[in-house]
């Protein structure tokens, strides 16, 4: 197991909006950047997911530590199952400047969206799963 800062991350996150799991894993109904979050190992995961004209637009953003240090070294990709059943996978790319990954999925429709993202940070699985309305502006899972 590779470490990164002393890191000990929880294979796999997952948002709810019951009481805390027992494990190390933390749930919060919003992040730093007003998103949902799962608190795993020493991870800090925050996904945003927006409208824009003809889309959504998906922020995710991977954080390290109390001080919340980006990481942009991960590999992200987005396995989404729409409100039709379809299932869409999307790889996500980070930004720099803005520190996150992005993604963009075209031609929504109206509904429930499970979101599964499946990171790999410094050789370790780091999966959370959440759930995204796009009238209710996010729902955690």
């Amino acid at each position: 197991m590779s470490a990164y800062l002393g890191c000990t991350p929880s294979p796999q996150g997952e948002a709810t909006p019951s009481p805390p799991p027992a494990s190390s894993q933390q749930t919060h109904s919003h992040g730093g950047q007003g998103g949902q979050i799962i608190e795993t190992g020493c991870y800090h995961l925050e996904l945003i997911v927006g409208r824009e004209e003809g889309g959504l637009h998906i922020d995710f953003y991977i954080q390290e530590g109390e001080d919340h240090i980006p990481v942009g070294t991960a590999s992200v990709t987005a396995n989404i199952e729409t409100p039709t059943g379809d299932r869409v996978t999307l790889p996500m790319t980070y930004t720099p400047e803005d520190e996150h990954y992005t993604a963009r999925l075209a031609n929504p429709v109206a509904g429930d969206y499970r979101i599964v993202l499946l990171s790999t940070i410094n050789g370790e699985p780091i999966n959370s799963r959440f759930r995204y309305e796009p009238d209710e502006g996010g729902i955690q899972e």
